[in-house]
C-alpha cells in the first residue's frame, strides 16, 4: 500500500517539538463491478441490475467522538472526522490530527493535535500539543477510542456506469443506463433500453455488458452476469 506524507506535519518548531511521522492516510484508487463477473443476484425496482466503478478511498484512524478542550491556554477543537497521523511526538507513540486543530491568540489554527496513551483496548488517555519549545501535555477527562476508517473521496477521474431495471410489463423488459463522472451529484448520460423477452432464461446485451436474465415476475429481476461494460 502507498502511504502519502502530509508536508504539514513533517515539521519542527525546535528540536524539541519534532512530528515524525510513521503512518498516515492513505489515498487509493478502488476499481470493481458489482455484482462480480459469474455471480447471481436479484434488483427490484429502481435498484443498479450492474455497475461497474472507479472511486478514489481514503483510509486512515479517528477519534470516535470529538474532542475539544485548552492546553496551555491554547483551544484545541478536534473532530470526529478528522484524520488522525501514527507518529512519534515528545518520545511518544501518538496519533496527530492531519490538518492544523490547535489555535493562537488570533484564532488561527497554527498546529496540530496529537493524543497519546493508546490502551490495550483501543483507547487514547493523553492529549498533547507542541509550544515553541516544549509539548503540553494533559490527561483527557475520559479515554476517547480510536477507530479505522475508510470513506470514498471525490476526484475529478472518478466515474460509475449502470444499469437500473425499470421493470417488466407483458413482454418488455426495461433498464435504464447511466453514467456518472466527478461528484456524481447527477449523470452525464443516460439512456432507456427495453428489451422483447422471450423464453427464459434468455441473455440481453447493452454495449458490452452481457446479462442472463432467469427469472423476470415484474416488480424484480433474477440474473446472471456474465460480462461488464
Amino acid at each position: 500500500m502507498r502511504y502519502v506524507l502530509i508536508p504539514a506535519l513533517l515539521f519542527s518548531l525546535s528540536a524539541c517539538t519534532t512530528i515524525q511521522v510513521q503512518k498516515a492516510p492513505s489515498v487509493e484508487p478502488t476499481i470493481g463491478t458489482d455484482p462480480s463477473i459469474g455471480s447471481t443476484s436479484t434488483a427490484t425496482v429502481g435498484s443498479a441490475v450492474l455497475s461497474q466503478y472507479k472511486v478514489w478511498k481514503k483510509s486512515g484512524m479517528q477519534l470516535a467522538e470529538p474532542y475539544s478542550g485548552r492546553i496551555g491556554g491554547a483551544p484545541v477543537d478536534v473532530s470526529q472526522t478528522d484524520y488522525l497521523v501514527k507518529a512519534v511526538a515528545d518520545s511518544k507513540e501518538a496519533y496527530c490530527t492531519e490538518r492544523m486543530t490547535m489555535r493562537n491568540l488570533l484564532g488561527v489554527a497554527i498546529k496540530p493535535t496529537c493524543f497519546s496513551g493508546l490502551t490495550a483496548d483501543g483507547h487514547v488517555t493523553e492529549v498533547m500539543v507542541p509550544a515553541d519549545s516544549v509539548w503540553w501535555h494533559k490527561d483527557l477527562p475520559r479515554p476517547i477510542a480510536i477507530r479505522a476508517v475508510e470513506e470514498s473521496i471525490l476526484r475529478p477521474e472518478a466515474f460509475r456506469n449502470e444499469l437500473v431495471f425499470l421493470g417488466s410489463a407483458g413482454k418488455t423488459l426495461r433498464l435504464l443506463y447511466r453514467e456518472y463522472a466527478g461528484d456524481f451529484v447527477r449523470p452525464a448520460f443516460s439512456q432507456d433500453v427495453a428489451y422483447d423477452v422471450e423464453a427464459l432464461p434468455m441473455e440481453i446485451q447493452f454495449r458490452t455488458a452481457r446479462i442472463q436474465v432467469l427469472e423476470l415476475p415484474g416488480s424484480s429481476i433474477k440474473y446472471r452476469v456474465l460480462s461488464s461494460f
